[in-house]
Formats: C-alpha cells, sequence, structure tokens
C-alpha cells in the first residue's frame, strides 16, 4: 500500500513538473527612450544602461500550459511600456524582465506588486512604488528619488550627487551610499539602528536625503 501510495505521489509530481513551462522572448525598439514605465505584478526586472541605440527587452515567462501571461509592451513616441497580464484567479504564473536601454537620460517610473528591481547605471530620475522585493541601484545618476516600499531591503549607490531622495519602507533595511558630504539627513526607524558616516550630515540646503522605515537599520555612508 505504501509503495502504490509513494509511486501516486511521484507520478503527481512529474506530471506537475512536466506541465510546468518557461517561455523566452527578445523584442527590440528604437531608441532613444525618455520615459520607461514598468507595471509588474510578479516577477525579478532588471534595467540596465548600455552603450546599444536601440532597446532590448528580454521576458521569460514562467507558468503552466493553461496559464501563460500575456506580454505587454508598447513604444510611443519616446516612451516605452513594460508589464505583462493574466487570467484573474491565476497566481503561479509570473514574468522576468531583463530590459536593457540605450545611453541618454531615462526616467523610469515603477510600480510592483512583488519581485526585486534592479537598476544599473540609470541616468535619470526614479519613481517606484513596491508591494514587497529588494530594491537594489548601482551607478545612480539622478536629480530625484522617490521609493516606497511595503517590505523588502532598499540599496541605493549614487554616481553623482542627488537633490533630493525620498524613501519610505514599512520593514526592511535601507543603504545609501553617496558622494560628498555635507547633506541633510532627515532619518527615522521605528524599530532598527541608524548609522551615518562621518562627515555625511551637515546642512547642505537644496541636497536633501529623508529615509523613514517602520522596521529595519538605516545606513547612510560616503562613497
Amino acid at each position: 500500500m505504501r509503495q502504490l501510495l509513494l509511486l501516486a505521489v511521484v507520478a503527481s509530481l512529474a506530471c506537475s513538473c512536466q506541465s510546468t513551462l518557461a517561455t523566452e522572448e527578445v523584442h527590440h525598439f528604437p531608441g532613444p527612450v525618455d520615459t520607461l514605465h514598468l507595471q509588474q505584478r510578479a516577477g525579478d526586472v532588471t534595467v540596465t544602461m548600455t552603450p546599444r541605440t536601440d532597446v532590448r527587452v528580454l521576458s521569460r515567462s514562467h507558468h503552466v500550459a493553461s496559464e501563460a501571461p500575456s506580454i505587454l509592451l508598447d513604444m510611443r513616441d519616446v516612451t516605452l511600456e513594460v508589464g505583462y497580464t493574466r487570467e484573474p484567479g491565476i497566481g503561479s504564473s509570473y514574468v522576468d524582465f531583463d530590459i536593457e536601454l540605450p545611453s541618454g537620460a531615462t526616467e523610469v517610473v515603477a510600480r510592483a506588486d512583488s519581485g526585486d528591481l534592479e537598476l544599473v547605471d540609470l541616468f535619470g530620475d526614479l519613481d517606484a512604488h513596491l508591494g514587497s522585493g529588494d530594491l537594489t541601484a548601482t551607478g545612480l545618476f539622478a536629480r530625484s528619488v522617490d521609493v516606497e516600499a511595503g517590505s523588502g531591503d532598499v540599496e541605493l549607490s549614487f554616481a553623482a550627487p542627488p537633490e533630493w531622495v525620498s524613501i519610505t519602507t514599512g520593514s526592511g533595511d535601507v543603504e545609501i551610499a553617496l558622494p560628498g558630504a555635507g547633506w541633510t539627513l532627515l532619518l527615522k526607524t521605528g524599530n532598527g539602528d541608524i548609522d551615518v558616516d562621518p562627515g555625511m550630515q551637515g546642512d547642505s540646503g537644496e541636497r536633501r536625503v529623508r529615509i523613514t522605515t517602520g522596521s529595519g537599520d538605516i545606513r547612510v555612508r560616503s562613497r
């Protein structure tokens, strides 16, 4: 009886594995791109600024045969919209995106329910609202940054001094690396530690950083 039960479980798992699909597609659009609108339900997203002159979007859909999501890509003038839809009530499918943008100023507006967001060498402002998942940005050239996250860590490293940074999280650690010194820092955590490198706190007037987290550590370091 136990052998029959074990065989039934193995057969069920095998069928489940066979029904899981991963579909990969590559899409190209002409540059430049002034604004990237990202609407993500579930899945990881990487956005990289590259020397290329066009836009390359790699989508990886993870789904069972009956749950294939529909990829939504729309290029209008110099605005690119990226996202996907799935049938109501279906929660197991998700899509990962790797987006390569041409060099030039591009604002990123991201709305994500769940999944990690990684930005590499972004040259432009950032407006990101995340439900759950980590946000990582390196080599950031941005005048203004506005981040809201329900849960997840936020780590930003700036290549040039921004004018205004606002980060609000429900839970998760926040680490930000800034060039220079003498920043106006407004830091608050409900439950966690605050660590600021020597010389970073000052009164620059125009250069302000506000970080608020309900639960999590805050670190501001010099780079």
